[in-house]
């Protein structure tokens, strides 16, 4: 139809690599090397979960278009996913963070919230919530992307999934997951956003027992949150316990749903004249 522009998100097996038909995408930030079958389900994943995602004009999430197996020869060198191109920065880009007013990032943070009500709607947990994963176009709309690792609302993990830095103590311990586990991936995704850092979360950690077990602690008896410094944020410390409260280790004791942390950040918005963007939809 010519309304929207593509873009492919690609993997290639080792007969691909070596014929050159094509690049592999990279996994930076993930956990472990990812093998080849497991990209290839990760990017059927995301297909799958597009498909079931796009039942609406005006969305605020990436759209995934299609998912085509390359070959050669006969023979299978791999797939490419396509999606909507979105101009624009993504809010991990370090020097676009620098374009964005304070005002603006806050506006950033209430898209994102709409956009993970939307994912939670339909019963999706994204697990792989960070700055890198959060969209924002040239006239200031948000889109969440990367459904690579998205599940249904209440699976059990087999392995550990996300990215490190940004993993609740559920996901570490591979407990059932929920629309509390990317609430805590957000507090830490704009922990970072306003000035502060991830948590410290190393592949070799992750894999120890004692890291486990202290993640086990944290989610049955933690109340106090992960995070609770957000240095751009010193003049609005009501948004600060807000955020910080979405690290609570302990779920039942986290602030769990996006509806909560709208309803207060748009009151706290109001009383500071934060101008905030309409909901798309």
């Amino acid at each position: 139809s010519g309304r929207y522009v593509f873009c492919a998100k690609t993997i290639r097996n080792i007969l691909g690599r070596t014929l050159g038909s094509g690049e592999d995408m990279h996994a930076e930030g993930k956990l472990t090397d990812v093998s080849y079958a497991s990209k290839v389900r990760h990017l059927r994943n995301e297909f799958e979960i597009g498909a079931r995602l796009h039942d609406e004009n005006d969305i605020p999430v990436g759209r995934i278009y299609a998912l085509r197996k390359v070959k050669r020869l006969g023979m299978e060198m791999g797939y490419d996913l396509l999606m909507e191109h979105i101009p624009g920065g993504d809010m991990g880009d370090k020097s676009f963070l620098r374009t964005l007013s304070l005002e603006k990032k806050i506006d950033v943070l209430h898209q994102t919230l709409k956009a993970l009500a939307f994912l939670h709607y339909r019963r999706f947990v994204h697990m792989d919530m960070k700055p890198s994963n959060i969209m924002v176009r040239p006239d200031g709309k948000v889109k969440l992307i990367d459904f690579g690792v998205t599940v249904n609302q209440g699976y059990v993990p087999k392995t550990v999934t996300g990215t490190a830095g940004y993993l609740s103590p559920e996901q570490i311990v591979r407990e059932y997951v929920d629309e509390a586990t990317d609430m805590f991936a957000l507090g830490i995704t704009f922990a970072v956003i306003f000035g502060g850092h991830a948590l410290r979360q190393t592949p070799e950690e992750l894999k120890s027992k004692q890291f486990r077990g202290e993640a086990k602690y944290h989610l049955e008896s933690v109340e106090q949150p992960a995070v609770n410094v957000f240095p751009e944020l010193e003049s609005l410390p009501e948004l600060v316990e807000l955020l910080s409260h979405c690290t609570i280790p302990r779920r039942d004791k986290r602030i769990g749903n996006t509806a909560t942390v709208l309803h207060q950040l748009e009151r706290i918005a109001e009383d500071h004249d934060i101008a905030l963007t309409e909901a798309t939809g």
